[in-house]
């Protein structure tokens, strides 16, 4: 879920709009957003439910380097 100006966006719009952020060649995704959301969340889920055959599992998450944690709520 992404929390943005007071409002949330959830799933495929909120993943679009991360990516949208991110600048570079990620905000190419946004193209996506012409595809309705239905369809894009049906795809979100398939991904969703799938990401750790695809990616692997790490039993701990990565701690941020020290210059980079002032950019983490506490």
């Amino acid at each position: 879920m992404l929390v943005e100006d007071g409002r949330a966006y959830v799933r495929s719009t909120g993943a679009l709009r991360v990516a949208r952020g991110m600048g570079g060649a990620w905000s190419l995704l946004s193209v996506l957003f012409i595809v309705p959301r239905p369809v894009r969340d049906f795809f979100y889920a398939l991904f969703a439910r799938n990401r750790y055959r695809m990616f692997g599992r790490l039993d701990a998450c990565m701690l941020p380097p020290p210059e980079v944690r002032s950019r983490f709520l506490g």
